[in-house]
């Protein structure tokens, strides 16, 4: 009987330590996308800086005249 019962809590163990497993993967695949996000957001900034401050320029000489 002890036999059936150490192979039972043995397999409930493996299960458990393997789905641990899985939310590490997920956490690990989630941080890896915002990174690669983020790296596409600061390279589009960067690329239109110039074209960004350009447009904000004009905005706050607009405001500036508007008051």
């Amino acid at each position: 009987m002890n036999l059936i019962y150490n192979a039972y809590f043995k397999c409930c163990n493996f299960v458990e330590d393997f789905r641990k497993k899985e939310e590490g993967q997920a956490l690990s695949e989630y941080a890896i996308v915002i990174g690669v996000v983020a790296v596409i957001i600061i390279a589009t900034l960067v690329l239109f800086r110039g074209a960004l401050t350009n447009m904000f320029t004009r905005i706050i000489t607009y405001m500036n005249g508007v008051t």
